[in-house]
């Protein structure tokens, strides 16, 4: 228990909802006192009856039937600080502003 690849037993309650929700993105099986017994959750199968039972959702239907026009590219700013083509600082230097043309993508990390 509580080893990595093992099971993490953890009372609903002392979970914020955050990490509730991060920790079942990543987990192979959750398993509930209130979904009935072991096995039964074992065995079960489909997604929406494991994980959410009480959902219904409606079919998605796009709202759209093409992409809207991408914004007019704003032009580069010229008062900032250490700029290197695709941004810099403002001049009081608490933020860092990224402009880009249509198309262009900023390298990684970003």
């Amino acid at each position: 228990m509580d080893r990595p690849g093992g099971i993490f037993v953890r009372r609903a309650e002392q979970i914020s909802d955050e990490d509730r929700i991060l920790v079942q993105s990543v987990a192979r099986a959750i398993i509930s006192d209130r979904r009935g017994a072991l096995g039964d959750q074992i065995y079960r199968r489909g997604l929406l009856e494991v994980r959410a039972p009480h959902l219904n959702l409606p079919r998605f239907r796009p709202s759209r039937a093409h992409r809207a026009e991408p914004p007019a590219a704003a032009s580069p700013r010229r008062d900032l600080l250490f700029h290197n083509g695709l941004g810099g600082f403002t001049p009081d230097g608490r933020e860092y502003v990224i402009t880009t043309a249509h198309g262009q993508v900023t390298p990684a990390p970003w």
